[in-house]
């Protein structure tokens, strides 16, 4: 995990003197654009990037503290890990990667967010990549001369630099991989000696490609989130349907019912534990319980005819549990 951010939960926000020189080398471009930060913390970066390129920003973040922080700034951001999230591919016109350093049970975790990111990306589309000078592992080199060209590497502003040796790679993604076995080696000559440092660029270098706009489009978790699937349930889904609600609560339902005859305790004890009245709270005396009934099925064991023989026979048990104003729990079986 990255070096003084291990204690931050792999959280090492990009200063904000390195985003504006970043910012500088992109141009903004007509047309709907989509920018995304897998880690985006607390959403800082992509915002400035944002109101650089008037894009719609989306971002995620494993941290829920920083994520609410971070759907303040951004367009889109969901709470949750990277790596299982469900989103379209090539959908985005740049991507912003800040991502852990790491070393998981299948790889080091930079890589697989770099492999990750990059079916996300549009063709066309800009990787910005932030690691350390020493993460440029020999995979992730090959990996990105296959998918990736127009390739400027730079390092951070010498105070930065001089903490972390953290870098900053900007590339154009590929329509498809094929090995650039020069620039491989390009990027193997300059990450063994000393990097230029990241300009204040006057003109910017690239432009970012548009990006269909589609009703097909996925960015969600895949973990359900309770808050967030709150607002979902109650604006779409089956039961927004008349149709589907007539089907499920008829108007007959909704009716008292009122029986001929005085229910039973035998009747009430049914009720409860068939559901009907779950969660109900009873009264008596000024004294409250909320009950809640089930039925269980279990095998009982009879004894033979001979000594040789047991007979084994499922009965059904009716059991109502409540629960006090105490919170003590009472439970109260067919025998009383």
């Amino acid at each position: 995990m990255r070096l003084a951010g291990r204690a931050k939960a792999g959280f090492y926000p990009t200063p904000p003197s390195v985003v504006e020189r970043i910012t500088s080398l992109i141009k903004p471009a007509p047309g709907p654009l989509r920018i995304l930060d897998p880690c985006c913390g607390l959403g800082d970066p992509l915002k400035r990037i944002a109101e650089h390129t008037g894009a719609e920003s989306y971002g995620i973040e494993l941290d829920r503290q920083r994520a609410a922080v971070a759907k303040e700034k951004l367009t889109h951001v969901i709470c949750s890990d990277a790596l299982s999230a469900r989103i379209s591919p090539g959908a985005f016109s740049l991507m912003f990667l800040n991502p852990p350093y790491d070393q998981d049970e299948q790889s080091r975790l930079e890589h697989r967010f770099l492999v990750q990111a990059t079916q996300w990306l549009a063709p066309r589309g800009l990787l910005i990549y932030l690691v350390p000078q020493g993460r440029y592992h020999a995979n992730t080199l090959r990996y990105l001369a296959n998918w990736y060209e127009n390739v400027r590497l730079f390092r951070f502003p010498e105070e930065e630099y001089r903490r972390f040796k953290q870098t900053v790679l900007f590339a154009v993604k590929k329509a498809r991989a094929t090995l650039d076995s020069s620039l491989l080696e390009q990027m193997k000559i300059r990450l063994a000696g000393d990097l230029p440092e990241l300009p204040q660029q006057h003109t910017p270098v690239y432009t970012l490609p548009p990006v269909l706009i589609h009703n097909g489009f996925v960015f969600r978790s895949s973990e359900v989130i309770p808050e967030e699937a709150l607002p979902e349930i109650a604006t779409h889904g089956a039961w927004q349907i008349p149709e589907v609600k007539e089907n499920l609560e008829t108007g007959e339902a909704r009716r008292s019912i009122q029986p001929l005859m005085p229910l039973r305790q035998g009747h009430l004890a049914q009720l409860i534990a068939a559901g009907f009245i779950n969660n109900q709270v009873l009264e008596k005396d000024g004294k409250h319980l909320l009950i809640k009934g089930r039925t269980v099925k279990s095998t009982v064991k009879l004894a033979g005819t001979d000594e040789d023989t047991t007979i084994e026979r499922d009965v059904i048990q009716t059991t109502i549990m409540a629960i006090d104003e105490r919170g003590r729990v009472i439970e109260i079986g067919e025998e009383g």
